[in-house]
């Protein structure tokens, strides 16, 4: 009786699978999970024992891959899952990328098809689900999620910054961007565009770097922002509003034996450094002043 009882135990902690593998109770588990393996067994299926321990062992070699659930058939949770994702016999595993299945379903033991199933998920494009939309919208403020090109062409001043998931700039530059746009929000139009989810807009910008923010008049690029400088996209926009050049600087220039003069010219006149630059034989700048603030 003894013997049995031990036996007993050791059967049962061999076929549940503690260690690294958890206990699937509902969606929400796997929801977070960028790579979620789910094992659906029952306690009467000898496959399911067999495969107990090599599914314990394969969820410590791929546990940086992935995370590895398991749950049981006959209990609540087991017959919504099952019921949800038609488990046809014992044991099946079910991939999924944050969420979502991930190809077909795996019945029986073969680690190899759910090694390169992780290996799908893996490589399989994040989307969004609804409430990270819902909270990208919140922290966008009044800044418009644009899905075209076409937003861009029309009358006035837009501004449109590009950034991705992948930018580590962009996350700080999001609330310099949206102060702005808060404080300009009655002369521009203010968007932005993920740039993993609409790429041939940036390809149709020649955005080649992240956080990119181009300024648009009637739909003409007139000005380019590059990385995260909010207070240059400020100065753009109050020249804008002002009616005077972008770039503005007060460049002195000597001509011979003639008396120096200032001149007004913009950034494309203007090859920097101006004060390094090569005199000529009669002409030669002398001084050169920019306005970085431009005045009401």
């Amino acid at each position: 009786m003894k013997t049995k009882l031990i036996y007993s135990i050791l059967l049962l902690a061999s076929f549940n699978t503690y260690g690294i593998v958890k206990q699937y109770t509902n969606e929400s588990d796997i929801a977070k999970d960028k790579v979620a393996v789910v094992k659906c067994f029952a306690n009467w299926c000898g496959a399911c024992k067999a495969f107990a321990q090599p599914y314990e062992t394969l969820a410590n070699e791929n546990a940086n891959d992935a995370t590895f659930y398991e749950v049981d058939a006959d209990t609540p949770a087991g017959k919504e899952f099952s019921g949800k994702y038609q488990v046809p016999g014992f044991p099946t595993m079910v991939v999924f990328n944050l969420g979502k299945p991930v190809g077909e379903k795996i019945v029986g033991g073969n680690q190899d098809l759910i090694k390169e199933r992780i290996k799908e998920a893996k490589n399989t494009p994040v989307e969004k689900s609804a409430a990270q939309v819902s909270v990208a919208k919140k922290e966008c403020g009044i800044t418009q999620e644009a899905t075209s090109s076409a937003y861009f062409k029309k009358p006035g001043i837009v501004v449109v910054k590009f950034y991705g998931d992948s930018c580590q700039f962009c996350g700080p530059y999001a609330k310099n961007f949206e102060e702005v746009a808060q404080e300009y929000s009655s002369f521009a139009t203010f968007f932005q565009v993920d740039v993993d989810k609409y790429p041939d807009i940036k390809i149709e910008y020649n955005v080649d770097g992240l956080p990119r923010t181009l300024v648009l008049d009637s739909g003409k690029v007139v000005d380019t922002v590059r990385g995260d400088n909010a207070d240059k996209l400020r100065r753009t926009l109050k020249a804008l509003k002002n009616g005077t050049p972008i770039y503005q600087s007060k460049v002195t220039i000597e001509d011979g034996d003639k008396p120096a003069r200032v001149r007004q010219v913009t950034k494309k006149q203007v090859r920097k450094p101006v004060k390094n630059r090569k005199p000529t034989k009669r002409k030669r700048v002398v001084e050169v002043e920019e306005y970085e603030e431009l005045e009401d």
